[in-house]
């Protein structure tokens, strides 16, 4: 059990996190990494889309400030993720056995992330 001391002004408080194997944060780390590469694919075609909507109704002048919003909003999930990828990566005891286990999972199961993907889409 690793263990992170936190101080709160006078106080002190310990909490214990619980160990995870690398094959947990391979998954975690693929499921991370895939998503991240979702929410890129899903921002080039939505913006494509949008700008081809917008120049077949002539607004396109305002592209610009809608992308703007997609930008932020996907980016946010995309930041979000590759920081998750780099934690999980990180917190893996070897990046070697890390790799092996990824490259094993996503062989053996690799539609295997659309399944933990609709369960977060039901949470948000």
């Amino acid at each position: 059990m690793l263990s992170k001391i936190i101080i709160y002004g006078d106080s002190m408080s310990v909490q214990k996190e619980e160990s995870i194997t690398p094959v947990e944060s391979a998954k975690r780390a693929g499921s991370s990494l895939t998503l991240m590469i979702v929410f890129i694919v899903l921002y080039i075609v939505i913006a494509a889309g949008l700008q081809y909507v917008m120049t077949m109704f002539k607004v396109i002048s305002y592209f610009k400030y809608v992308n703007a919003v997609l930008v932020l909003a996907f980016g946010w999930y995309i930041v979000n993720y590759f920081s998750n990828f780099i934690y999980w990566t990180v917190r893996a005891e070897s990046f070697l056995m890390l790799i092996e286990i990824f490259l094993s999972v996503t062989i053996n199961k690799p539609f295997a992330f659309i399944g933990s993907m609709s369960k977060r889409v039901r949470l948000i």
